[in-house]
């Protein structure tokens, strides 16, 4: 992830969406402000996303609220738990919408 002090000046140089984002243990850490900075901005036009994050740190709740808003654009492809279930790693692929016949 790019750095929040750059993030608004690293967007507007021309971002235009990416194949991978690798989110291992720092997507997971951000306030939920700069997560949905970095959420909209970026993990919603991947077409990958591998993010890993530990299950009560910062919060359950926290992990729970952003894994809910991935899931509104991707779904999950793999995940494996390690650290006696306490560290959770998740490939997300984007959703592939069908357009309805009516």
């Amino acid at each position: 992830l790019v750095s929040s002090r750059g993030l608004n000046i690293w967007y507007s140089a021309g971002f235009q969406g990416a194949d991978v984002v690798i989110a291992t243990s720092s997507l997971s850490e951000l306030d939920m402000d700069t997560f949905w900075w970095y959420y909209n901005h970026v993990v919603s036009r991947a077409e990958y996303v591998l993010y890993a994050y530990q299950k009560f740190w910062p919060s359950s709740q926290m992990q729970e609220d952003k894994l809910v808003a991935i899931l509104t654009s991707h779904e999950i492809v793999y995940s494996h738990q390690s650290a006696e279930g306490k560290t959770v790693t998740v490939v997300f692929r984007k959703r592939v919408w069908k357009s309805s016949p009516f």
